[in-house]
């Protein structure tokens, strides 16, 4: 299989795009609210009898993320679960995100299967749950393992990375913030595109911002910050310097880099059918 060494004996499908994680420790949103009291939570709903939630595979400052599989697609999808928070950057960011994901409909972006709603009270919105298409890893995670690729692999990255980029373009829809953690792979190589929290239409950039790949503003102290403010996590190549474009340029460096302290990559490339 791609993702595993001649040193690895782990079973397959344990590498997720979002880590593995435990139950233990505060959440940013949902404080000591830990995953089986979510469940028991949501115990006999509707979603509950579609999704059956296996373990909790991450969590971050968006919330929790959990491996489940859909009953109704019989394969293996992974839910985000996002409390609503009374910030009106942030629901602006998530909307615009979900309208995105939804108007999109490529192979090599990240498919949004399904949304839910979880309320204390019919007319009060407290979480959502956003259920995203399955991926095995991040490219993030493997410019940091111990594998390498034959050009072969780099190419057909790049590839898939390229065609993603020239359907959002298609639909005027600029990602800005192409870096290795937003580009999920799965074990037979294909790519998806995913995040899109700082993805912009280019009617709503200025007409500059839009034909220079849409670079995000910077702060008084040299820091990139999207329309709302400073976006949380890491930053990424993409905003330090520029729109896709350069930041596909960046993914590609750090790529090579990584590869020179690689060992050689054995296995044939995966084919996709047709």
């Amino acid at each position: 299989e791609m993702f595993r060494t001649k040193s690895e004996s782990s079973e397959p499908g344990n590498e997720s795009m979002f880590g593995s994680m435990s139950e233990d420790g505060d959440d940013v949103f949902f404080g000591t609210d830990t995953p089986s009291k979510f469940l028991r939570m949501i115990k006999g709903s509707e979603i509950s009898e579609r999704y059956v939630f296996e373990n909790l595979i991450g969590k971050g400052s968006y919330g929790q993320v959990f491996l489940a599989k859909d009953r109704q697609m019989d394969a293996k999808v992974a839910i985000k679960r996002l409390k609503v928070v009374d910030n009106p950057i942030y629901g602006k960011r998530l909307l615009r995100e979900l309208r995105i994901l939804r108007q999109c409909e490529h192979e090599n972006i990240i498919k949004l299967i399904d949304v839910r709603r979880i309320g204390v009270e019919k007319k009060r919105l407290d979480e959502l749950l956003l259920v995203f298409q399955f991926a095995d890893t991040d490219m993030e995670k493997l410019i940091h393992s111990n594998r390498s690729f034959e050009d072969l692999h780099v190419q057909y990255f790049i590839y898939q990375i390229l065609l993603s980029l020239k359907y959002l373009h298609s639909c005027k829809i600029i990602h800005r913030d192409i870096k290795p953690a937003n580009i999920f792979i799965n074990k037979n190589c294909d790519l998806f595109l995913g995040d899109f929290g700082l993805a912009r239409g280019t009617h709503e950039l200025p007409a500059e911002a839009a034909a220079a790949a849409a670079a995000p503003p910077r702060g008084r102290n040299g820091s990139v910050e999207d329309d709302e403010g400073v976006h949380g996590g890491r930053r990424s190549s993409s905003r330090r310097s520029g729109g896709s474009s350069s930041g596909l340029g960046n993914t590609k460096e750090e790529r090579k880099r990584a590869s020179e302290h690689q060992p050689e990559f054995q296995e044939p490339l995966p084919r996709r059918s047709g």
